[in-house]
């Protein structure tokens, strides 16, 4: 049994049901492209407990080079990129280090998926 195709396929399944979300507004579709490793991405970052441990991106601090490209008070729900391929970090660290395998990249494209940090009304 090939279990990397169960895999693939399964992934394909969950970037499908991403899509579907996004489309119905239920969550939020970025494209961005990341500044080179070393540069601070000026993400003031938590972990949402009562989302299931969620990375939510409380703030974009003033000086930060996605300031006015992303939301806040929202939480990542997956990441897409080259460097990557489809993930939907489990933890803040792997968040973290998701976009410094991205920043680290040739390409530097980052398409994130987002979903109400559940405290905003709608």
């Amino acid at each position: 049994r090939d279990w990397s195709s169960d895999v693939r396929i399964k992934n394909q399944r969950k970037e499908k049901h991403m899509e579907l979300l996004v489309k119905f507004n239920t969550y939020q579709k970025f494209t961005l492209t990341l500044p080179p490793k070393g540069t601070k991405l000026g993400l003031i970052l938590k972990t949402n407990k009562t989302l299931g441990n969620m990375t939510e991106i409380v703030d974009v601090v003033e000086n930060s080079p996605l300031m006015n490209l992303i939301p806040k008070d929202v939480c990542i729900v997956s990441l897409k990129a080259g460097a990557i391929g489809f993930v939907q970090p489990r933890t803040m660290k792997d968040t973290v280090e998701s976009f410094g395998k991205v920043q680290a990249a040739a390409s530097k494209q980052l398409e994130m998926i987002v979903a109400p940090n559940g405290t905003t009304s709608a």
